[in-house]
């Protein structure tokens, strides 16, 4: 009888102990809240631990792929603790399909002796890992009541089966790894968005980089330019081309679509205008071989773009221009009387092939000044739906005697002041030049 009370006496010391240290290990698994913010690590870390803690064969962790709606398993260890690298086609498994599915679907956790008896048994698993499955243990990972996944253990055919105190330490477990699970993924998509914004930042000053660094300066005239992309880069631009002390060409364009495929095409369409006016400065000959060029390219990719370019003769004072698809330039003169210029004399580039530009020509007095600017600034909107539009541009020339710098202050802080807080949903660009 004695020997009897010391023996079971051993028996419950040692699955007290037993219990300690199953309760240290998931201490340990809490401090990864703390220390671990690398997902993939973090993972792994809770997979081993939990074939530790669980005295498992096999323990394996799917979460929640949010945007197609199924389970992805992450991990799974073999008993030697070795990766299982892939699982094939069964990487993935749907939402409410098979133990794990079902747990991650419903929240509650599921405990079967032999994995064999239960309905939502697969058998390929069990070939996969080349062991055989016994006892089963599946638990949802949550937070909050909010699901990320479940968590499973399973003992090798033959050894005993888990018990309700596994499970609740099993629970308690997963609810720690829960969180060290959302804040690595917290961590992870704050390191995205930061990438996201170097990224972006560096995009922006690419774009920058086509137009142009300064405006040109020359005795008789005033220059002036500027952009503002409705996304972080836009597909407006413009540029300047000196091709000697007297001749000047102005280019200002708008490529269809916005963000960073319209920004890429405009700095391909600027390189493109560059090498076009070596061979010529004709603004409708300039016109129709971009025009060519962007043709064939859209054969690919589907995309127009409309543009202006102007060539001006600095020492005689004539501006010649032609239009693709573009508003009209406003020329002020007098300091008081408002004229449309250049109308356009075809379809925006890229749409038909062989299109033949014509030009305009027009001379330019001391004090008269000309603008020429992207479509954003006509269709800024306020809240109650309502367009900037032309008439408010041509009221701003006519009431100041404005040089192209100052001009193109009051034309952003007007259209700010118009639209307040609603937000700008198309690229802004202003080009202006003014005879002194």
């Amino acid at each position: 009888m004695a020997m009897k009370i010391k023996t079971d006496s051993h028996q419950k010391l040692a699955q007290c102990r037993q219990r300690v240290s199953q309760l240290e290990t998931v201490l340990n698994v809490t401090s990864l809240v703390n220390t671990q913010l690398d997902l993939e690590r973090l993972l792994k870390k809770i997979m081993s631990t939990a074939k530790q803690v669980m005295h498992a064969e096999i323990a394996a962790l799917a979460l929640l792929d949010e945007e197609r709606g199924d389970l992805v398993f992450q991990l799974a260890v073999s008993g030697k603790g070795s990766l299982i690298e892939s699982l094939g086609g069964l990487q993935r498994m749907k939402l409410g399909a098979g133990i794990n599915g079902t747990v991650a679907k419903t929240g509650k956790a599921i405990l079967v002796k032999d994995y064999h008896d239960h309905p939502s048994y697969i058998s390929e698993y069990e070939k996969r890992t080349g062991i055989p499955f016994g006892s089963f243990l599946c638990v949802a990972i949550k937070v909050k009541g909010k699901i990320l996944g479940s968590c499973s253990v399973i003992r090798r055919k033959g050894t005993p089966p888990f018990t309700g105190k596994d499970l609740s330490l099993f629970q308690v477990f997963c609810d720690n790894a829960a969180l060290a699970i959302l804040n690595a993924k917290n961590h992870q998509v704050l390191l995205e968005n930061q990438k996201l914004e170097t990224d972006i930042e560096f995009s922006r000053s690419v774009q920058e980089s086509f137009l142009p660094e300064k405006v040109p300066t020359h005795k008789k005239y005033l220059f002036a330019g500027k952009t503002l992309p409705s996304k972080a880069v836009g597909g407006d631009f413009y540029d300047f081309i000196c091709f000697d002390k007297n001749h000047m060409g102005i280019l200002l364009g708008d490529v269809s679509g916005k963000g960073f495929p319209a920004a890429l095409h405009m700095g391909r369409l600027m390189s493109d205008f560059r090498n076009v006016t070596y061979a010529t400065s004709d603004p409708a000959r300039v016109l129709s071989e971009i025009n060519k060029i962007l043709f064939e390219r859209s054969r690919r990719h589907t995309m127009f773009a409309t543009a202006l370019f102007v060539f001006l003769d600095l020492k005689n004072d004539v501006v010649s221009a032609s239009n693709a698809g573009h508003h009209p330039v406003l020329v002020c003169r007098g300091g008081n009387k408002v004229y449309q210029e250049v109308p356009a004399s075809g379809p925006p580039l890229g749409i038909l092939p062989d299109t033949v530009y014509e030009q305009t020509q027009f001379m330019l007095k001391p004090g008269d000044l000309v603008c020429l600017f992207s479509d954003g600034i006509l269709e800024a909107k306020n809240s109650k739906g309502k367009l900037f539009g032309t008439k408010r541009v041509k009221e701003i020339l006519r009431n100041q005697d404005y040089k192209p710098k100052p001009l193109i202050t009051e034309l952003k802080k007007q259209i700010r002041d118009f639209a307040k807080n609603t937000p700008q949903s198309d690229d802004i660009t202003m080009v202006a030049f003014k005879r002194r």
